[in-house]
């Protein structure tokens, strides 16, 4: 079974633990995660830029999950910056977000979103999801091959 890397941008550290726990309970599917605190904070780290200048050898993420509300730089504003970048224009990015409005949904999905999930309200929810989420990236879905090195 292949095993991925995950980035997780929220900017609520609840949340950002709360995944941090469920990442542990997939570990056999999830090779690794690290977090962002907003939308300027993911670029820097992807783009290894600012704090993050020394880490030139880090791999790109298989996949971003992302929340739409964010100080500094929201979701949106992050799908505009990663689909107009040929570095980050073909990782997935999965919206995980408490709207449920259709408009947001529709507006993820027009700025290149792969997916769409409302934020589970419990931690089993949680758990539950980011294995499955985890699994169909790493096992089910194909993506194009890029360097994996910045």
């Amino acid at each position: 079974m292949k095993r991925i890397a995950i980035v997780m941008v929220d900017d609520d550290e609840d949340d950002r633990m709360l995944f941090e726990d469920a990442v542990l309970d997939a570990s056999d599917i999830i090779a690794g995660a690290r977090y962002s605190i907003d939308g300027v904070d993911l670029l820097e780290l992807l783009r290894c830029q600012g704090k993050y200048a020394d880490a030139k050898t880090q791999p790109l993420p298989d996949l971003i999950v992302l929340d739409l509300n964010m100080p500094r730089m929201n979701g949106y504003e992050v799908l505009e910056a990663m689909r107009s970048d040929s570095l980050l224009n073909n990782i997935p990015v999965v919206v995980m977000s408490t709207s449920n409005n259709d408009a947001d949904v529709k507006r993820s999905y027009h700025l290149g979103a792969s997916g769409f999930i409302v934020k589970p309200n419990t931690y089993e929810g949680v758990v539950e999801t980011v294995k499955a989420l985890a699994n169909y990236w790493a096992n089910v879905m194909r993506v194009p091959k890029r360097d994996s090195m910045h």
